[in-house]
């Protein structure tokens, strides 16, 4: 059963994974209030479903998707760094141990206002970095708009050894969780490929 989606999201890194397995959502930018404070799994799922919320009135006939990220180490979440020197006192935090990406996800059918909202977790490790090398990341720009001041999509990459769990967890839209809740509503991902591949 194919449906029609709306993205609650500005982030381009959750439009971008969308669109690589064939969904081409309506993208309706939320306004609501994001809570920073509390256990991180619940904190995601809570601000995931405001996200989608906020959007519902406003669209028929579509599923709405929305996703928050927070970044946490020993139990504290990381926001997005107000500043360069913010910047840097995450990053030194993180550098040489590991922490946990949460994302959740908050679907909504805007007809029915039926909702589903889950989270996922992903372990990452950062190599140990110098904090020369931590001071030239930060002048790139990349870190000041993300959640526990790096992406890992990009430059970011080079401050990680590895991780534990889904890739798309720490960019923000974990595919792995969704295709599964999805499929709660009978609904396929397979069936967004173009028609010449699906045939």
């Amino acid at each position: 059963m194919r449906k029609n989606f709306v993205l609650a999201s500005s982030s381009p890194r959750r439009l971008a994974i969308l669109k690589q397995i064939g969904i081409q959502p309506e993208v309706v930018v939320s306004a609501a209030e994001e809570i920073q404070d509390g256990v991180p799994e619940e904190v995601v799922k809570i601000n995931a479903l405001a996200k989608g919320q906020a959007v519902a009135s406003s669209v028929t006939h579509k599923i709405i998707i929305a996703s928050d990220t927070v970044v946490a180490i020993n139990g504290k979440i990381l926001g997005k760094p107000k500043d360069e020197e913010a910047a840097l006192a995450m990053l030194t935090e993180l550098a040489g141990t590991s922490h946990r990406v949460y994302s959740g996800i908050a679907l909504i059918n805007s007809d029915t206002g039926e909702s589903l909202v889950d989270v996922d977790e992903t372990e990452v490790v950062f190599d140990p970095v110098e904090e020369r090398d931590l001071a030239r990341y930060i002048r790139t720009g990349e870190p000041m708009d993300k959640a526990g001041a790096y992406g890992i999509q990009e430059i970011g990459a080079l401050l990680v050894e590895k991780i534990d769990g889904d890739y798309y967890t720490v960019m923000g839209l974990p595919l792995a969780k969704l295709k599964k809740m999805l499929a709660t509503w009978q609904i396929n991902l397979w069936d967004y490929l173009p028609e010449k591949i699906k045939k």
